[in-house]
């Protein structure tokens, strides 16, 4: 299997170690990773955004929970808590998806809407039907 783990913050290494951990419970053959860390910053990639659902997140029920943004690798640009709840940076969140991953909820608070499914420039969704729980996430 081939894993490729965009930038290697925090969020990358969270990744790797979760990833690491599940090949050892599942005892499969150690995956072949690559990790990858745009010279040009976050800005430049752009798979999706991830999307918080309030709805869902254990934050917003005044649970504590920093999950997503431990993931996230650029912490304070594309993933940010703001009193103690995830917002996401528009600008700089890749989405590549560690922090849809790492999200503790069942079904997730945090998932990625394709960035084809946004309005291009203002990278928000192009209608409520995309986002977590509406596009088969």
């Amino acid at each position: 299997m081939e894993v490729v783990i965009l930038g290697m913050g925090a969020g990358g290494l969270a990744a790797l170690k979760s990833l690491r951990t599940t090949e050892k419970e599942l005892g499969v053959e150690p995956a072949n990773v690559t990790v990858v860390a745009p010279e040009e910053g976050p800005e430049k990639v752009r798979i999706g955004i991830a999307k918080v659902d309030p709805r869902r997140c254990i934050t917003f029920s005044g649970e504590l929970c920093t999950r997503c943004y431990d993931a996230c690798p650029y912490p304070d640009k594309a993933l940010m808590m703001i009193g103690s709840r995830p917002l996401v940076g528009s600008g700089a969140c890749t989405g590549c998806g560690l922090c849809e991953f790492a999200c503790p909820t069942h079904p997730k608070a945090i998932e990625i809407v394709p960035e084809r499914d946004l309005v291009p420039g203002l990278r928000i969704p192009r209608n409520e039907d995309s986002g977590p729980g509406k596009w088969g996430g």
